[in-house]
C-alpha cells in the first residue's frame, strides 16, 4: 500500500509541476477581490468572468 501512495504522489508532484496558470490571491477569497472591484467602480458594475480570471491570475 505505501508503494501505491509514493507513486501516486510523484505522478501528482509532476502534474503539478506542469502549471502555468496558477491564482495569486492569497488568502482573499474571489468573493472578497469581486466585491472589491464593485466598489471600485463608480457605476458599481460587477467585473465579468474574463475580467476576474485576469485579475486573479497574475503572473
Amino acid at each position: 500500500m505505501r508503494k501505491t501512495i509514493l507513486v501516486r504522489c510523484e505522478k501528482n508532484k509532476t502534474s503539478r509541476s506542469k502549471f502555468t496558470n496558477v491564482h495569486t490571491t492569497g488568502t482573499k477569497t474571489f468573493v472578497e477581490i469581486q466585491y472589491e472591484e464593485v466598489m471600485k467602480n463608480i457605476d458599481g458594475k460587477e467585473p465579468s468572468r474574463a475580467e476576474m480570471f485576469i485579475m486573479i491570475h497574475k503572473p
